[in-house]
């Protein structure tokens, strides 16, 4: 169970890391 919500979490987190790298390279363009 635990592992599982770790697993959500790094997810969570990584898809964060995505939308704003993807707002940032659209600013820059």
């Amino acid at each position: 169970m635990k592992k599982m919500a770790l697993a959500v979490k790094r997810e969570k987190i990584n898809s964060q890391k995505d939308a704003l790298s993807k707002i940032k390279h659209d600013k820059e363009h």
